[in-house]
């Protein structure tokens, strides 16, 4: 639950820290530790060796969606949890040429140098960066600045660290729908 920004229709929020009194919807910003991460992947990968005995039908692919809050604040974690996955999935028998694909969806801000643009695209994760409605300044910092310019900068970072696997997620509301050209105009751009 906890976040950089403070997006203005985000149940999520950026906090000074996870200690804070403040709360949202009853939650207290936090993160997810270590050790949670680890006993939600193995109860998912337990769930999976089951349904792979119960139906003989192969689908080889493992996928895992990661969101938040926002997950690159906690990345250091995130990578050893994707790393016990991948232990775990390589344990599972007849499943060598299955494909493991983990999801992460992110605001873009901690995509902010190129090692972490490198780090993410040697991790094999596909990364869904959460542009929301660009053009609207939805996307905002704890001073209500803009973060959306911030967030395509990472955009950038990872493409140019060769990350294949990046995509953009833009919401646009119906009422709204006269911008979508500007919209696409400003991802083009």
């Amino acid at each position: 639950t906890h976040c950089n920004l403070r997006c203005t229709h985000c149940t999520a929020r950026a906090f000074d820290d996870t200690k804070t009194a403040n709360r949202y919807y009853g939650m207290p910003a936090a993160h997810m530790t270590l050790s949670t991460m680890k006993r939600a992947i193995k109860s998912g990968i337990e769930q999976l060796k089951l349904r792979l005995r119960a139906y003989p039908v192969r689908v080889p692919r493992f996928e895992m969606f990661i969101t938040g809050g926002e997950p690159l604040l906690v990345w250091n974690e995130l990578r050893e949890a994707l790393a016990y996955a991948r232990k775990l999935l390589a344990d599972i028998p007849d499943t060598d040429d299955y494909i493991f694909t983990p999801h992460i969806v992110t605001n873009g801000l901690l995509i902010n140098n190129d090692q972490v643009a490198r780090e993410i695209t040697e991790s094999g994760v596909n990364i869904t960066v959460a542009l929301d409605s660009p053009l609207n300044q939805v996307r905002v910092y704890k001073d209500g600045s803009a973060a959306t310019p911030e967030a395509v900068r990472g955009l950038k970072r990872l493409i140019d660290a060769g990350h294949k696997q990046a995509s953009v997620n833009v919401v646009i509301a119906g009422e709204q729908m006269d911008i979508v050209d500007d919209v696409m105009s400003y991802l083009d751009g």
